[in-house]
């Protein structure tokens, strides 16, 4: 799967609430995949793991489309609140 397909297959999913399960990989290593940081074998088992869980593909999905914003002023408050709670 090249990264075309892969953006297709993130915007062709419906917004539904998932949840994040106990395996789940933590938000620094889907923002470290989403940056092609992760050395193998780390990144193919994210990539598994992203590939069967709806919670992690919605996760990698908003950090490929908030990739793409250029106006800071377009993500929405909490959400930069958030973010800028996990740098220490």
């Amino acid at each position: 799967m090249d990264e075309k397909d892969f953006k297709e297959l993130l915007q062709g999913r419906r917004n539904r609430a998932f949840r994040r399960g106990w395996r789940c990989p933590d938000e620094m290593q889907l923002a470290a995949y989403v940056d092609l940081k992760l050395e193998d074998p780390a990144r193919e088992s994210v990539k598994a793991h992203v590939a069967d869980c709806d919670f992690c593909l919605s996760q990698v999905s908003f950090l490929v489309q908030a990739a793409d914003w250029t106006d800071s002023a377009e993500a929405p408050t909490p959400v930069l609140g958030r973010a800028r709670n996990l740098v220490p």
